[in-house]
């Protein structure tokens, strides 16, 4: 009666998209450019028609991007949303800002045009996504809520419309609908920003779905898989220096030790 809405698992690398198909009981996984994981990512670039404007390239391709074009490519957006930083991206050597709601924004907007067309043309269902359910981090903020919001309404969902679940709670409510005993259960989420956990107890009803009850989440938003790349890769950094007598330096593009600027901005932008 309200309309379509749009399951969105928002995340830090990767975003997944799913609609629940009341007929047949079922949730379907809606692919994205042909895969049902979609990278997190948007890159800038010039619209060949309007050298005012800017282009965007989403998802897998932009997360390849990046490694040309570091400075013109956005990744892991989901961690800044709550904060006051701007996002400054350089295209053909012109300064753009953006909020990160504003990027968040882009992402959801394309994820809610791809499905748009999915369900329209393959599942032929009529009309488009108004609502959504976006997972959020098991600690997030009031501003974080605020912002992810914010970020939906801009993409296109109608604000009374827009759901905010915790991420470790809907992971563990999935599990729990298919459990057939009484038991408590600890999940884990173990993302690309954040690691959350929840535990839940579930109780076997004799009619209907079981009696879930979630009693503690909590999380740790800097314990994520970025966070851990980034501690292999400074170890992998000093040894490095170390293999080049600090000869090297990565980090400063001021500095003529043989490494074009260019070079460095890929490894390290």
């Amino acid at each position: 009666e309200r309309g379509l809405f749009l399951g969105i698992d928002f995340g830090t690398t990767n975003s997944v998209v799913s609609i629940y198909n009341f007929k047949d009981g079922e949730v379907n996984t809606i692919p994205i450019d042909g895969s049902n994981i979609f990278p997190t990512a948007v890159q800038f670039e010039s619209d060949p028609e309007d050298e005012n404007k800017l282009s965007r390239v989403f998802g897998i391709q932009a997360k390849e991007a990046a490694v040309i074009y570091p400075q013109s490519t956005v990744l892991s957006i989901k961690g800044l949303i709550g904060s006051d930083e701007k996002i400054t991206v350089v295209v053909d050597e012109k300064e753009y800002q953006f909020t990160p709601e504003q990027i968040a924004g882009e992402i959801l907007g394309y994820l809610k045009q791809k499905a748009d067309d999915y369900v329209q043309e393959e599942l032929n269902i009529a009309g488009e996504f108004t609502g959504c359910v976006i997972t959020v981090p098991a600690n997030s903020t009031d501003k974080q809520k605020k912002k992810t919001k914010e970020a939906a309404i801009l993409a296109g969902f109608d604000e009374e419309n827009i759901y905010l679940r915790l991420e470790p709670a809907a992971a563990a409510i999935s599990y729990a609908v298919n459990e057939t005993q009484d038991k408590k259960v600890l999940v884990y989420d173990f993302g690309g920003g954040t690691f959350d956990a929840c535990i839940l107890e579930v109780k076997i009803q004799e009619e209907g779905g079981p009696e879930i009850s979630i009693l503690s989440t909590y999380g740790d938003n800097k314990l994520g898989g970025n966070d851990i790349d980034k501690i292999i890769m400074d170890m992998i950094y000093e040894e490095f220096k170390k293999l080049t007598n600090n000869e090297i330096d990565l980090f400063n593009d001021e500095v003529d030790d043989g490494v074009s600027k260019r070079q460095k901005k890929i490894c390290f932008d």
